[in-house]
């Protein structure tokens, strides 16, 4: 008798443990879960960020060589002049 007391009092406490195991996994599940949303929306920002950092980039290049040429076109002003 004392030995079944013993049996089910432990089967118990495995059951609840088991059970706050559970509860943690799926804790920790959706945890995880918002993180990769996180890490998704974050990838996202990253590749709009190149995007619009290569799309500055060609203005620049477009922009300097646009004022190299009138530079140039100056300087050709200039020395016709002398």
């Amino acid at each position: 008798m004392e030995v079944a007391i013993i049996w089910f009092l432990s089967m118990y406490g495995m059951g609840e443990y088991i059970k706050s195991v559970e509860n943690h996994n799926k804790v920790l599940g959706a945890y995880i879960a918002r993180v990769d949303e996180e890490m998704n929306r974050i990838d996202e920002q990253h590749v709009d960020l190149a995007v619009a950092y290569a799309a500055f980039r060609a203005r620049q290049v477009v922009q300097q060589e646009s004022l190299q040429e009138r530079i140039q076109l100056l300087e050709g002003t200039e020395e016709s002049l002398q």
